[in-house]
């Protein structure tokens, strides 16, 4: 039997998960692959939302023999791209489903292959960081989804839409309470992505060009003092409330807090209804599937790379409260009726800032947490000329 797409995501959104999903996805409602064969190994890291476990699922019910074998790893991105490097020299996986930060370490380094597929239309910045060249069909990742930071909100009365949101609400209410919470208190290794993504935001809320579409970060101190000061102000007079991650974040914000910097599949998570906000300049995130370059079962990897990444299978992931890659796919009308924030979701995608597109990006990041954390967090903290020197050499363009 062939279901709507409707029906389809109608019971999704109800109940997770219909028995639809193979027919849903297939053309024609074709349910059962005979010619496939192979069993991909996919390393990811644990998805907390269900989608990629449905998608997953659905390929194994039409491919029964080349069923996807789950290889999932915990502990953060960070732990997630040190198991998978492991993995890959061990020749243990065909596929990885990586941090969209790690895409350039991982095809310089060789651990990936290009994969080519028919032309497809993503957002801008989701383009630039996956084609291996501008206009071609080839890609060193394929978006599973994308992500981008966005502001909930529980007060947007008092806010002006027209200007940058995080610094309007990185101040005491009027009882002299603190309103916001962000992932502004890395507590180990796997916490600093999460801090290095809202300083990132912060600054470009005070400096738009402090990291421009293509991901260069400027270099200039003054500027960088200059961007983060309105944060360091709110963080020493206990302006805003600090949380390790987003899970710790959402849990700190579900106590009462106005306002909580986070990325919007935290969104389905929580226990009342909230607005969700664009940033202006929100950083762009996203886990993509990208084919190893000394796997086996290469066939049976790219068709379900394929399959995991079409516009059917995002709708389903966006079902799961994940962000499409896809533009067109924000058009469905059956998910706009179910997730009437998608257009807020799809606003701030087209506004996304991507992260340093750099062979040595987890570099980078170290050294914002190193130089950023004590000049925000410690009175007497400086940033100084080592933090842009820092910078330098870890993106290099002649390292790129």
């Amino acid at each position: 039997m062939q279901y709507s797409r409707r029906s389809f995501l109608a019971g999704v959104v109800a109940t997770g998960l219909g028995s639809a999903g193979a027919t849903f996805l297939l053309p024609g409602g074709r349910t059962r692959s005979d010619s496939l064969t192979g069993r991909p190994r996919l390393c990811t890291g644990t998805d907390l939302t269900g989608a990629r476990a449905a998608v997953i699922g659905m390929w194994n019910e039409t491919n029964p023999d080349a069923k996807v074998e789950l290889d999932e790893v915990p502990g953060g991105s960070r732990a997630e791209r040190d198991s998978m490097v492991e993995k890959i020299k061990n020749g243990a996986v065909d596929i990885v489903n990586l941090d969209i930060v790690d895409i350039r370490e991982f095809a310089k380094e060789g651990y990936i292959q290009e994969i080519s597929l028919p032309t497809r239309t993503y957002f801008p910045a989701v383009e630039r960081v996956h084609r291996v060249t501008a206009d071609s069909g080839r890609y060193w990742a394929v978006p599973f989804n994308s992500d981008v930071g966005m502001l909930f909100s529980r007060a947007t009365a008092g806010l002006n839409p027209g200007q940058p949101l995080l610094p309007q609400v990185i101040h005491r209410d009027a009882r002299g309470v603190a309103r916001f919470v962000g992932q502004l208190l890395p507590d180990t290794e796997n916490d600093t992505e999460a801090f290095v993504v809202n300083v990132l935001e912060h600054a470009l809320s005070t400096d738009p060009a402090i990291l421009d579409k293509d991901g260069r970060v400027a270099e200039d101190l003054v500027r960088w003092q200059d961007a983060l000061t309105p944060l360091r102000n709110a963080v020493l007079h206990n302006d805003v409330v600090r949380a390790r991650n987003e899970e710790d974040s959402r849990a700190r914000f579900e106590d009462g807090l106005a306002y909580m910097r986070n990325w919007p599949a935290r969104y389905r998570g929580l226990r009342n209804q909230v607005d969700l906000l664009p940033l202006p300049s929100g950083i762009l995130g996203g886990q993509s599937l990208a084919l190893v370059a000394n796997g086996s079962n290469v066939e049976a990897s790219v068709r379900f790379i394929e399959f995991a990444t079409s516009a059917a299978a995002q709708r389903v992931a966006a079902a799961h409260g994940l962000a499409p890659a896809l533009t067109h796919v924000y058009d469905d009308p059956s998910l706009r009726q179910a997730m009437p924030y998608l257009d807020t979701v799809k606003s701030a995608l087209e506004q996304a800032v991507p992260r340093p597109t750099h062979r040595q990006y987890r570099d980078f990041a170290d050294a914002v947490r190193r130089h950023v954390l004590p000049f925000i967090a410690q009175p007497n903290g400086r940033l100084t000329s080592a933090f842009t020197d820092d910078i330098k050499s870890t993106l290099d363009p002649s390292r790129r």
